[in-house]
């Protein structure tokens, strides 16, 4: 605005109601002179009845330093009622602002504002993490996996955002502090942390060596007890005098840090070792009955997000045969064209 008004000659006045409507702090009042003494525009201040031109002296300007001192206060009282009021919220526990993609900001029985899940895209929240925590998706991979699924169009970026936001497992962030907040939860705190430490992990560059490149069962899985280092597979292959080939893998320690002789192990006797182990692994029939308690549930909640989606989907599709409707009969009364 100043500078267009810098660049047009044919104004000559600026009209504001106060003074505190055109200056909020000293810089803009620098301004404001520069116009009045360079560029000879007049300014006018109904409420202050107050006029102000390149002529201007004495009382005048003292009472606009005092207005501008006046407004400077105002903006600073503004501020520091805001950031009480913010606090006051953060210690209740209450939303302010927009409540995130999930849930709808609305007024409680008492007339304050509140926050509460919305079923359609609080179920989106939970599949999106639900994928995530898997570790076999990406934020671009569920944003496709979301269109395909569901038709539904996400950014991968604001998938990231969704999966970054702590609102979601009961937190919020304010000026780098978490802050509780009273509403329902869409995802467990455990989930969420499993996000993290997948958003965390993922990207870090692996090391690269000449080990990389050689396949195995339990490449990667487990370590040497002498040394710590990686045991890595060595593929090995012998051919007889029929033509038959036969092809094992041995592991061994790859000696990294040089500490003892290598010692090798055959793929299929590690199978045995790590079997045996295994058959001694059984769930207690508490723990059992409580997983499968939680499968159930997580089934049900299944069902009830496909129902919502149904529903959401006979709500859009009642919406369209209306715009149908709306439009053929637009069409009978001439107001639109057989082609639009």
């Amino acid at each position: 605005m100043v500078d267009f008004v810098k660049s047009s000659k044919d104004i000559n006045v600026i009209i504001a109601f106060r003074v505190d409507r055109m200056t909020r702090n000293y810089r803009d009042a620098v301004e404001m002179d520069r116009l009045r003494i360079e560029y000879g525009k007049e300014l006018h201040f109904v409420n202050d009845r107050l006029v102000l031109t390149d002529k201007s002296v004495g009382r005048d300007i003292q009472d606009w330093d005092l207005k501008v001192f006046l407004a400077k206060q105002h903006i600073n009282r503004c501020q520091e009622d805001s950031y009480n009021t913010l606090q006051s919220k953060l210690k209740s526990q209450e939303i302010y602002g927009k409540a995130p993609y999930g849930y709808e900001n609305y007024r409680d029985e008492n007339n304050k504002a509140s926050a509460r899940p919305r079923p359609f895209e609080a179920g989106i929240v939970r599949k999106i993490f639900d994928w995530y925590s898997s570790g076999a998706y990406s934020y671009l991979q569920i944003s496709q996996k979301l269109k395909t699924d569901l038709n539904l169009v996400m950014y991968k970026s604001k998938v990231e955002k969704i999966i970054r936001n702590h609102f979601y497992m009961g937190l919020r962030d304010f000026d780098s502090v978490l802050y509780p907040h009273k509403y329902e939860t869409l995802v467990s705190v455990d989930i969420w942390k499993l996000c993290e430490e997948i958003r965390n992990t993922r990207g870090m560059k692996k090391k690269k060596g000449k080990f990389v490149g050689k396949h195995g069962i339990y490449r990667g899985l487990f370590y040497c007890k002498e040394c710590g280092c990686a045991m890595t597979p060595e593929p090995h292959a012998k051919t007889q005098k029929n033509g038959n080939v036969h092809n094992w893998i041995y592991y061994h320690c790859t000696g990294a840090k040089g500490k003892h002789k290598d010692t090798w192990i055959e793929e299929n006797e590690l199978t045995k070792q790590f079997a045996s182990i295994y058959k001694y692994m059984q769930i207690p029939e508490a723990d059992l009955l409580n997983m499968t308690k939680i499968l159930k549930k997580a089934h049900e909640g299944k069902i009830n997000f496909n129902i919502e989606m149904f529903d959401n989907y006979n709500i859009q599709i009642k919406r369209l045969e209306k715009r149908i409707e709306q439009s053929y009969i637009d069409k009978l009364d001439g107001s639109i064209t057989q082609e639009e």
